[in-house]
């Protein structure tokens, strides 16, 4: 599969070619293939390298990258790589038919004219197309339940064409059970990075179905950028310290904001709020709980690291 041809992959059973699940006892397995592995620059510096390895990937399938820019911090950084390294790039913005003109359509307009750039802007209903069961075949056929992500392969399907999406840092603090790598842990309240089968399975599910290539992991495409993430002085400074009382997410965003110079701001969101609360409520109980529960994985910081080949030498 294209997205994940450098180190990652996941699929149920062991098997890379069972990429639906079929049974309520069929196994979600993490694979990472490090052999290539090499030593790791700046978080930005693989970043860029990333992007260079995603076009080198995609241009035989499209003349510009695809890339779905939601405005957020993790998105901009990407596009900023992106422009950076002068790749050909169509930036597309969805603009909802209930939120005309919102915060994050107008970050996203700013940001592209700021950098020369025309975005394509796609006109999604999203209560029409509940009504009409689009989102629901959707959800059932590539076993998502979340509307957001429902929405964004809904629009893959509109654009037929390689897509690239920027994804979210999943750095989480927890007392949670269920260790992956440390079964045997017995310290509460330790930094994990949390794998959730049902960020990335419906677009690996939805490359394998339709034979379109799409990159869903851009910020872990390679070990080197996951190492370089996991490793940036922002990031050791809240999990070195047992206390470390400070939210991942707010320093994911100051480490992103610094790194690639792009203005911090809190996430906007659309989805849990106003009128599509309802209909994602729903697909989330129809889905979610009957059919298809989220698989998760959580890797604990330090094992994370040593499963790709990480030693830290300070």
């Amino acid at each position: 599969m294209a997205v994940h041809n450098n180190f990652y992959s996941c699929y149920y059973n062991n098997d890379p070619n069972k990429m639906i699940r079929t049974d309520l006892y069929d196994r979600w397995d993490v694979y990472f293939n490090v052999t290539d592995k090499q030593k790791p620059m700046s978080f930005k510096k693989e970043v860029l390298r990333s992007c260079e390895l995603i076009y080198d990937l995609l241009k035989p399938y499209t003349p510009k990258l695809n890339f779905f820019f939601s405005g957020g911090i993790d998105s901009e950084a990407v596009l900023r790589c992106l422009h950076e390294l002068k790749i050909p790039v169509n930036p597309i913005i969805i603009e909802h038919f209930h939120y005309p003109n919102g915060v994050e359509r107008k970050v996203s307009e700013h940001t592209c004219n700021s950098l020369g750039l025309e975005p394509t802007i796609i006109d999604i209903n999203l209560l029409e197309l509940f009504k009409k069961n689009v989102l629901q075949d959707i959800g059932e056929k590539y076993h998502t339940p979340h509307l957001q992500i429902i929405e964004l392969l809904h629009v893959f399907e509109l654009i037929n064409q390689p897509c690239i999406i920027a994804d979210d840092i999943q750095l989480t603090k927890t007392s949670y059970g269920n260790e992956y790598f440390a079964k045997d842990e017995t310290v509460n309240q330790k930094w994990y990075y949390e794998l959730k089968e049902d960020v990335d399975g419906p677009f690996d599910r939805y490359e394998y179905m339709t034979g379109m290539p799409v990159i869903c992991d851009t910020l872990k495409y390679t070990p080197e950028s996951w190492i370089a993430m996991l490793t940036n002085n922002t990031i050791k400074s809240i999990v070195k310290p047992f206390s470390g009382k400070a939210s991942s997410a707010s320093s994911k965003n100051i480490m992103m904001s610094r790194e690639f110079n792009v203005f911090w701001r809190s996430k906007v969101s659309l989805f849990g709020d106003g009128p599509y609360r309802r209909i994602n409520n729903i697909l989330l109980h129809d889905l979610e709980y009957q059919l298809y529960p989220i698989i998760r994985r959580k890797l604990e910081y330090y094992d994370l690291l040593n499963t790709l080949g990480y030693k830290d030498e300070s």
